[in-house]
């Protein structure tokens, strides 16, 4: 079947010991170069190879029954201290645990499940490392033997397989199935080109090179004394917000991370946790809209500070709460705008691409949602915002709302490889008309394949633009353009 490789890997445990049999590689890592071809250039793109493995899973499953995750429990975490680590070494071995001696015979299992009931004489714990959540895992029982069906997109770029990391340490997933005496773990691989984009020259780099190294998402505002910026940086380990001044908006001071200009939060001290930050200017001084992790690192809310200098914040307030564990609300960026304050953020729900959502304020205390959809989604499959759009910058000029905001492509919607600046217009803020092709694209460098967190001030007949780049060892720069208006 074009385009897709599928894996058969037989897993089958002999107590004590787990012994695998059967394995081979699929593909390899080829690539460019001076002396090879580009390896990837006659692939199919991400979404045509996932109707290739679709297809091919469908056909290995055939007349099998599924189990779902039927029992699933929580993954431990940190390879040093899992239960099972001698036994489950590659993504191909699996351990089926028989009866209760076995289990609590595993040391550490309590890190992953106490106190479990099981039913030995009609269960089997199936115990595995994690899948990335790009590879999702499908459990199906064919008679005697359960079968792990893995689906595995795999990018291809500059010639060589991208392989997906675990950033953040092993994890052990472990299921309750009927009673099985094998396992049996399928691969189902297909291999993808990444798109490529042109820009659409309305956007000219000044200059060349970063006009600050080391800064994050960021927000601009112009006053009296020329502009002054506030940015993404890190202090103590943690998401802080560091504040510099330029009478150019190209040369800062300081010019990265000072901690005599980095921001005070009172409620938060010196682990801030603040993340993509919009300043707005107010009589009384400024406020501040930021993400915040929670306590466990886990829900994303929106929240507001305010002060009189732009250094020390306080008065800290909740604007938006996600509505459960499996959303994201963050990047927010806000406009007064005809007496009202518009607040566009990025939200993320489990299992679907990230989009653009819009509330509402007449006093900024008391938000409201606009509609109960986003009022920016991903574009079609093969655009250059397919896999998410996030982090909106948006003005109001001549009776038309302009948004500036990321585009991510080639990966998964959780993970995707690469992203772009795009536009977009709206007579009213909340339907929008995307522009098809993106105003800026990485290009290598300090920008690597990701721009992010655009912001726009007005300049003479066009505008000024503000991004981060982010390199390809995941450092962030800040980039300048002066861009011209597109013709509507």
């Amino acid at each position: 079947m074009s385009g897709v490789h599928c894996t058969n890997r037989l897993a089958i445990r002999i107590v004590p010991i787990l012994l695998a049999l059967g394995a081979w590689a699929c593909g390899g890592n080829g690539g460019g170069g001076p002396d090879r071809p580009d390896r990837c250039a006659d692939l199919p793109l991400r979404h045509e190879v996932l109707g290739h493995i679709g297809a091919s899973l469908a056909e290995a499953t055939q007349g099998k029954l599924p189990v779902g995750e039927l029992g699933y429990i929580a993954p431990g975490m940190g390879a040093a201290s899992l239960p099972f680590e001698s036994y489950l070494r590659r993504e191909e071995d699996v351990l089926l645990v028989q009866d209760q001696a076995e289990l609590d015979a595993a040391e550490h299992w309590n890190l992953i499940a106490d106190n479990m009931e099981v039913d030995w004489d009609t269960q089997t714990l199936a115990v595995v490392l994690a899948f990335p959540p790009e590879h999702p895992l499908q459990l199906f029982q064919d008679g005697d033997r359960l079968e792990l069906h893995v689906s595995r997109p795999i990018a291809c770029v500059d010639g060589d397989d991208v392989p997906l990391r675990n950033l953040f340490g092993v994890e052990i997933h472990a299921y309750l199935v009927p009673k099985v005496s094998t396992a049996k773990v399928v691969f189902h691989d297909g291999r993808y080109r990444i798109p490529s984009f042109t820009e659409d020259g309305t956007c000219r780099r000044d200059p060349e090179s970063p006009i600050l190294r080391g800064g994050g998402r960021t927000s601009v505002l112009q006053e009296a004394s020329g502009y002054r910026m506030w940015f993404e940086g890190y202090s103590g380990m943690t998401g802080n917000v560091f504040e510099t001044r330029s009478t150019d908006g190209i040369t800062w001071t300081p010019g990265g991370w000072d901690e005599n200009h980095k921001n005070q939060f009172e409620e938060r001290g010196r682990f801030a946790e603040v993340y993509g930050p919009s300043v707005l200017r107010r009589a009384e001084g400024y406020w501040m809209f930021f993400a915040t992790y929670d306590a466990w690192r886990e829900l994303r809310g929106i929240r507001r500070v305010s002060s009189k200098n732009g250094i020390d914040w306080s008065e800290e307030v909740a604007v938006l709460e996600p509505s459960g564990s499996d959303e994201t609300l963050e990047m927010p960026f806000v406009l007064e705008h005809d007496g009202r304050l518009w607040l566009w953020y990025t939200i993320t729900r489990k299992g679907e691409p990230a989009a653009i959502a819009l509330a509402t304020s007449d006093d900024g205390e008391s938000w409201s949602q606009v509609g109960t959809d986003p009022v920016l989604l991903p574009g079609p499959a093969g655009a250059f915002d397919e896999a998410g759009v996030r982090s909106p910058s948006v003005h109001f000029h001549d009776g038309q709302f302009t948004m500036w905001f990321q585009g991510s492509f080639g990966g998964h919607p959780s993970a995707p490889f690469y992203t772009a600046i795009g536009m977009a217009t709206s007579p009213d803020g909340i339907h929008w008309t995307k522009y098809d092709q993106p105003i800026l694209v990485a290009r290598g460098g300090y920008e690597g394949g990701n721009l992010t967190g655009p912001r726009v001030l007005p300049d003479g007949d066009g505008y000024r633009l503000w991004y981060t780049g982010i390199n390809r060892r995941s450092e962030p720069s800040i980039g300048h353009a002066r861009c011209r208006p597109r013709p509507r």
